[in-house]
């Protein structure tokens, strides 16, 4: 018999081979534009009374959800007679993941021991495969159970999940157990780490590459985080993570990236603007009201036209008596700052090498891994040489050069990141998280497991060890999951014993923009070693961590690689 957890049901009646398949032929057709479009993390049905559902997950920044995006599953679904619902994880996280805080009965928030983290760890890996079956689920992770909002003393392993209490489509419930240990579910998800925004030195052009400063690809729209200034042998490389470097056709890493140049020049455009308008004559003001009213533009020449317009109303309706000097420091300082950032991005370095897998390591454990090396050009080595250091953007830090050999740090940890700049008192929370990868992204590098994706099938040992045996529609013995998806399912469609990163002072220890950034512990001495590279962020119902890659096993992984190519 199988026992399903007393807040979870369904609205799927025994249905018709008719209803279910049309049924699994939209479950199929959701995973298929899941799988087509980036911006979607996960695209799951559900059916209510013979009604389907189809719950569109986007993450798609301050913009919102894209009306192309819209169209597209209008159109994509226009056959079928199914009710779309968006639902927008950037503005509407809280809500989504019902954010609520977490008690702590005995004053203080309690941890697994080191065995404890092992041999749950253990079971977790053996059941990846039969996991990745529930698309609802975007991180397993080993944990102490929570029990109405409170940390109990129970060792779990803690299931994260869309929309936890109800049950897609061709799926089963969650088993209460996996090996010895009660499962545990939560509302969370995870993404990598955007109207014109304040910029910050980060996102500003500085002659001396800084760790923290912004790049990106040349030609994208997206931004990441210098991180660190590497030697290899008398090769000087820019690292950072490999999802904001890589490109499948262009190798150039600028400074600062594209979209923060060009959001630097509209945010002083803009200011100058509306600072114009206070120290020109009313009348004036009225009758151009149509010149100061711009939104966004996205061409340097289109914003240069558009500066000398304001220029020359500035210099033709000037109006003495309201012109302050305070007003008319304020208009100089954007005039000026504009003015400055016309020089376009500098080329600093092309891709070398880079890795976005999970890594065996010695201790017999995968890590996952996501790290890029661009070998820096003449021009930026030279800059360097001659400032005889490499500075962490917002602190004037210099940096030992070295990076912690072990995977917990007990210290304090701190970031410079392209978009929250300088944090500090990040703390190593224990144990490491499994994340469901993202299917598009996965598809990418992989055709094939999108088929193997749409019809994983498990055995019988398989079905009586999650429990869910009975939910399946047929079995196989030995099944794909056991014999031909194994490494498939469990390697390439989950990211392994990833780092994650508390921030005790709850402020935003890092997010979007910040992928790259490497966290540095103090040592004994006071010296900063590295420990690890931020390449995303977790949110759950009751904490946001910063997730890395152990900083050690990233060197060493690239250093192989660069060797072997």
């Amino acid at each position: 018999m199988t026992l399903l957890f007393p807040e979870f049901q369904t609205g799927v009646a025994l249905a018709s081979d008719e209803d279910k398949d049309k049924t699994n032929n939209i479950v199929a057709m959701a995973m298929e534009f899941e799988a087509k479009h980036r911006e979607c993390v996960r695209v799951l049905t559900y059916t209510y009374n013979g009604h389907v559902k189809v719950k569109l997950y986007v993450l798609s920044g301050k913009t919102g959800i894209p009306e192309a995006l819209k169209a597209a599953a209008q159109d994509y679904f226009k056959e079928m007679n199914v009710k779309l619902e968006w639902l927008d994880l950037y503005r509407d996280a809280d809500e989504i993941l019902k954010i609520r805080p977490l008690e702590y009965p005995s004053g203080k928030r309690k941890a697994l021991n080191d065995s404890q983290v092992d041999d749950i760890n253990k079971v977790i890996s053996e059941n990846l495969h039969v996991l990745v079956r529930h698309r609802n689920i975007t991180a397993v992770q080993p944990s102490l159970k929570i029990k109405d909002s409170k940390q109990t003393e129970t060792p779990c392993i803690t299931l994260y999940v869309l929309s936890k209490g109800v049950i897609p489509d061709r799926e089963g419930p969650f088993p209460l157990k996996l090996g010895s240990y009660l499962v545990d579910v939560v509302d969370g998800m995870w993404f990598r780490t955007d109207d014109p925004w304040l910029p910050n030195e980060a996102q500003e052009q500085n002659d001396v590459l800084c760790l923290g400063a912004s790049i990106g690809v040349q030609g994208e729209d997206a931004a990441g985080t210098l991180g660190a200034i590497v030697k290899g042998g008398e090769t000087f490389y820019a690292l950072s993570c490999d999802h904001v470097m890589r490109h499948s056709t262009e190798l150039e890493i600028i400074h600062p990236a594209q979209n923060d140049h060009l959001n630097y020049l509209n945010y002083h455009l803009q200011q100058y603007g509306m600072r114009i308008k206070h120290i020109i004559d009313k009348e004036s003001c009225h009758i151009l009201a149509n010149q100061f009213s711009f939104g966004h533009i996205a061409g340097l020449e289109e914003l240069s036209n558009k500066f000398q317009e304001l220029r020359g109303i500035k210099e033709t309706h000037l109006h003495h008596a309201r012109a302050t000097k305070r007003k008319l420091e304020a208009v100089k300082l954007h005039e000026e700052a504009f003015e400055r950032g016309l020089t376009p991005p500098r080329v600093i370095a092309k891709y070398s090498v880079g890795i976005s897998k999970n890594v065996p390591w010695n201790d017999g454990q995968q890590y996952y891994v996501d790290a890029a090396l661009a070998e820096l050009t003449p021009e930026e080595v030279d800059s360097l040489r001659q400032s005889q250091t490499a500075e962490m953007i917002e602190t004037g830090d210099h940096l030992s050069g070295e990076f912690s050999s072990i995977r917990k740090a007990r210290g304090e940890l701190c970031k410079s990141g392209r978009t929250t700049g300088f944090t500090r008192s990040g703390c190593h929370v224990e144990p490491s998280i499994f994340l469901r990868a993202n299917f598009g992204r996965v598809n990418d590098q992989n055709d094939s497991l999108f088929s193997i994706r749409k019809n994983v099938r498990l055995c019988q040992s398989c079905g009586e060890r999650s429990g869910i045996g009975a939910q399946l529609e047929s079995t196989a013995a030995p099944c794909d999951s056991c014999e031909i998806d194994t490494p498939t399912l469990r390697d390439s469609l989950w990211f392994k014993n990833c780092l994650c990163i508390d921030n005790e002072s709850h402020v935003v220890f890092a997010t979007e923009g910040d992928s790259g950034a490497v966290l540095f512990e103090r040592d004994e001495a006071r010296n900063l070693e590295a420990f690890g590279i931020i390449f995303g962020e977790h949110r759950n119902s009751y904490k946001l961590c910063a997730l890395a890659t152990p900083m050690q096993i990233a060197l060493e992984s690239l250093s192989r690689k660069i060797s072997k190519d």
